[in-house]
């Protein structure tokens, strides 16, 4: 098989490009479908909350793994579960707030009349709205001209995240398990790291 052929029919065909703008190749995004979906906000600023606990406490104990959220956080979550206002056709599965990105499960039931990706535009615009009432000193977008051509490089103009967003499609069995699974995991894997940077230190050849 010559490559160009392999680049087509490979599931995430093309170029290699980063994981948020990554999107399954010939799939519709409209049809009935599971998935998992994760959003980062700009240059990782740890805005939506802080983890906190003991990486080894149990999970019913005052001391477990979790996340504080910001009120910018609680907002961010509010918007989340709107979305199944929005769409009756959508069921909000679970969603996992960290202090820089999102985790949330999406189940679309029926035939959706926009695509999946004008849905979390809606999402990502609710936070935005949000992001400018709670931080007031992010810049405002009516900026002088100068300034927009900084845009370019420095996004920290009232856009919570980063664009676009990474997905995941659930297409085998177990996998809805292992993915709640690894949303309510999160913080303690934060915690885990934090506590033992020497385990997830790359190792050099």
């Amino acid at each position: 098989m010559d490559k160009e052929t392999y680049e087509k029919q490979k599931a995430f065909a093309g170029e290699k490009v980063p994981s948020m703008h990554r999107r399954m190749v010939g799939h519709d995004y409209q049809e009935r479908q599971m998935y998992m979906i994760t959003m980062v906000t700009e240059d990782r600023r740890p805005l939506l909350g802080r983890v906190v606990g003991k990486s080894e406490a149990h999970p019913d104990t005052p001391d477990a793994p979790r996340t504080e959220p910001t009120e910018l956080g609680r907002r961010v979550e509010l918007c989340w579960h709107e979305i199944a206002l929005r769409y009756p056709q959508i069921d909000v599965l679970a969603f996992q707030l960290m202090p820089d990105h999102s985790h949330g499960i999406l189940f679309v039931k029926e035939r959706i009349e926009k695509p999946l990706g004008k849905v979390l535009l809606g999402f990502k615009q609710g936070c935005n709205k949000a992001f400018r009432e709670l931080v007031p000193s992010v810049p405002s977008v009516a900026v002088s001209q100068q300034q927009t051509e900084q845009k370019k490089e420095d996004r920290k103009h009232g856009l919570l995240f980063e664009p676009s967003y990474n997905d995941k499609l659930l297409l085998q069995k177990g996998q809805l398990k292992r993915w709640n699974n690894y949303l309510r995991d999160n913080p303690r894997r934060l915690l885990m790291k934090r506590e033992h940077p020497d385990l997830f230190r790359v190792q050099g050849a």
